[in-house]
């Protein structure tokens, strides 16, 4: 039961939160002894911020390296040891750190909240040799989860190969008697679930002779060269795996409490994936797609107003984009804001050209978007939203 100086301490504390800022989003970097734990409770912060929602609060974006990054084992990956090893130390040396994307305002009720004030080990500041509260730059911090994005995507995928046209030189990746030989490209054949179908040849003999593979995939190779572009077309399908299986639970109603939490975690996952760059315009307009929808299933307004200014530009520029990404465009405006007329020409793309046809998670996604109540479908009373409500 609350007395009356509670009542005059929470009133003070009221006040005092109005004198910070609440529109200037910064990057606090935090400091917790437990990782897990305090993913945890910003994960169970989000979880009541979705459930309480009066339009005012939005989803905590936070990035936890050392749960980002799990520890890869230098055993299992002796030719990567090297690249294990920074990885892993890296890991350990930002164990105790937390980086939260808020204002002023945001971090100080967040400190103040609860189930912060109640534990033994809390969240604080990491402070400079001044004891400053220490902040990131959007850049700096870009950087940072690019630098954790990139070692994640190498040791677990390995980097992609964006040519993938005759004579281009790859090792093999996939277990077996050639795992690891120095092969190059002789065929590459588009196969019917959106895949490429490989022929590879292995030199024998000096050179003289050639060994002939074939039914090899993208995923079984990895590129000699260093790419640039860390996300290839092997990241873009799995993401898409992770979405498309994510909106087809809400929409099919199929979710539990444990479905929910985990699709969150990766959603969040997911979406830290959004800072790195990517050069080729083909990827980038596909990726960005992907990340509006991530951004709307998180139930992220602000983040899903900003990407959905960035596909529009995409769409508005005077760039030519094949059938296909022009689909994955429009169908993720759809999502975002339900807007029927994003719909209508994602189906026409689908409709008027074969070739889309053969991409099975884009057929599938249509058949998702198009089970989506638009705005027009949501007037009459009884339509409840059940992805999200429409951007602003």
């Amino acid at each position: 039961m609350q007395t009356n100086n509670d009542n005059i301490r929470i009133q003070q504390r009221e006040n005092y939160y109005k004198t910070l800022d609440d529109t200037k989003m910064i990057w606090y970097v935090m400091q917790h002894s437990n990782p897990k734990l305090i993913d945890f409770q910003l994960k169970r912060e989000n979880a009541v911020r979705r459930q309480t929602d009066d339009g005012d609060n939005f989803q905590l974006e936070y990035f936890i390296p050392f749960c980002f990054l799990p520890h890869t084992s230098e055993k299992d990956n002796e030719k990567q040891a090297k690249e294990v090893g920074f990885a892993n130390r890296l890991r350990k040396d930002l164990h105790d750190f937390v980086f939260i994307h808020t204002t002023q305002r945001g971090l100080a009720k967040l400190l103040d909240s609860e189930w912060n004030a109640s534990m033994r080990c809390r969240l604080y500041h990491y402070r400079d040799f001044k004891k400053e509260a220490v902040t990131l730059g959007n850049e700096e911090m870009s950087q940072l989860i690019r630098l954790f994005s990139e070692k994640r995507i190498r040791l677990s995928i390995g980097m992609p190969v964006v040519n993938l046209g005759p004579d281009v030189e790859v090792m093999v990746i996939r277990e077996g008697t050639f795992k690891g030989q120095t092969a190059r490209i002789i065929e590459a054949k588009p196969t019917g679930n959106g895949g490429i179908s490989l022929q590879l040849g292995i030199k024998m003999f000096g050179g003289t002779k050639e060994l002939k593979l074939k039914d090899f995939s993208s995923d079984d190779i990895q590129s000699l060269d260093d790419t640039g572009d860390i996300i290839g077309l092997r990241f873009i399908r799995e993401a898409e795996s992770v979405l498309l299986g994510i909106i087809s639970r809400r929409v099919n109603h199929k979710e539990t409490a444990d479905a929910v939490k985990e699709d969150m975690e990766q959603l969040n996952h997911l979406f830290l994936h959004s800072y790195i760059t990517i050069r080729d315009r083909l990827l980038h307009a596909r990726f960005l797609s992907l990340m509006l929808i991530c951004a709307t299933l998180r139930f992220d307004r602000k983040s899903a107003r900003v990407l959905s200014e960035r596909v529009q530009s995409l769409l508005l520029s005077h760039q030519e984009y094949s059938p296909e990404i022009l689909a994955y465009l429009y169908f993720s405006l759809y999502i975002a804001t339900r807007d029927a007329h994003y719909r209508t020409a994602a189906k026409q793309q689908v409709q008027q050209h074969p070739e889309c046809s053969d991409n099975a998670s884009l057929r599938r996604l249509m058949s998702l978007a198009c089970r989506m109540h638009s705005k027009r479908d949501r007037v009459a009373k009884h339509d409840v939203a059940f992805i999200t409500k429409p951007v602003s």
